[in-house]
């Protein structure tokens, strides 16, 4: 069983940016002719991720919760299930422990980085964090993580 952990908004705000969703989401929150249940979850997605600094993954209740609205918005059209996983990979991110590890080919280009992998062979996300970091210090582990779990899955 995976441990979920607190998803920093600050991380969830970069992929919806990032995936280009953010801006669907926020204009929906301030669309009228919207049925009143999805532009309150717009609403309230909108403003958790503003004004709040974590998404309590680790209580199951909001957990449940949401893992109902994510899903409601990809069946409104608003989220893509990729960017729906990566946000929930935030959640499972690990807590501590062997830092798992992630096969890439030669040739692909690791996430946010600009790195280019060099050899085919299973590597160390920690490892490929501090090397994208060096490169990119403004990108946070959450992000990156994410990005490559949903990225290397594909």
């Amino acid at each position: 069983m995976t441990v979920r952990v607190r998803i920093s908004t600050k991380d969830a705000q970069e992929i919806l940016l990032s995936s280009g969703e953010w801006a669907a989401i926020v204009m929906a929150a301030e669309d009228t002719a919207l049925p009143p249940e999805l532009r309150g979850l717009c609403i309230t997605v909108r403003d958790t991720v503003r004004q709040s600094l974590v998404i309590r993954m680790d209580d199951p209740s909001i957990a449940a919760r949401t893992e109902a609205a994510l899903v409601a918005l990809v069946g409104a059209g608003l989220l893509s299930v990729a960017t729906r996983d990566a946000l929930l990979a935030l959640a499972d991110a690990p807590a501590g422990g062997d830092a798992p590890t992630v096969r890439f080919e030669k040739g692909y280009p690791v996430p946010r980085s600009g790195l280019v992998v060099l050899n085919t062979g299973d590597y160390r996300l920690d490892e490929l964090v501090e090397c994208a970091h060096k490169d990119a210090p403004n990108v946070s582990y959450g992000a990156f993580l994410a990005s490559v779990i949903v990225e290397a899955s594909a």
